[in-house]
């Protein structure tokens, strides 16, 4: 779920990053922008990858699992596509969710999301909450204000760091591939198709 690549100068600036491959599903009408020669685009669905097994040292799949009904089938994806110790960072809505249509569950609870990601083979690193009252309340009045400047977005993320109040709005959890996926299918997939 690259989206618009918000996330792609900061993937682009890891040490060590060869190659950056971004995916969305809604790219068959369009895609981010390319700003380095390191990225590779293409359009799929999380449930079905064209691409081969084990090839990923670091997948980073950002408020996309609640949009899908076969969750499961993704997390398997997600499993198949990382090497052996590949890192996963995962976020998701926590119930009760903000309400947005296009979303076909509310979110995930720690222990739900843990427990999905456990029986594909992943350790569970760390976990943190975010987003809470003030970011709620950023959100709910976000179509009021003609225009919302960066220093009040990271200043309400700095309260809701230091001031935690009411339910968060966001889980991330970050988890290590300890053992391959025994369900996972096999897929070959010539290397010249990430062109």
């Amino acid at each position: 779920g690259a989206g618009e690549g918000s996330y792609s100068p900061l993937l682009l600036g890891l040490p060590g990053m060869e190659f950056l491959v971004e995916s969305d599903i809604g790219w068959s009408s369009g895609r981010a922008p390319k700003i380095d020669p390191r990225q590779l685009f293409f359009c799929s669905s999380l449930t079905h990858v064209p691409l081969p097994n084990q090839k990923f040292d670091l997948i980073l799949c950002t408020e996309v699992l609640e949009h899908i009904q076969e969750h499961e089938q993704a997390l398997d994806e997600i499993a198949r596509l990382l090497i052996p110790g590949g890192w996963l960072l995962i976020t998701v809505p926590t119930p009760p969710a903000v309400p947005d249509p296009n979303h076909v569950r509310e979110g995930y609870r720690r222990a739900e999301l843990a427990a999905l990601l456990s029986q594909r083979g992943f350790q569970i690193v760390d976990s943190r909450f975010c987003m809470h009252f003030f970011f709620r309340f950023l959100l709910k009045n976000w179509s009021r204000p003609p225009w919302c400047p960066r220093i009040l977005i990271r200043s309400l993320a700095y309260l809701d760091r230091l001031l935690p109040i009411g339910p968060p709005m966001d889980l991330m959890l970050l988890g290590r591939i300890t053992a391959p996926n025994k369900g996972a299918k096999t897929i070959s997939v010539p290397e010249k198709s990430l062109a």
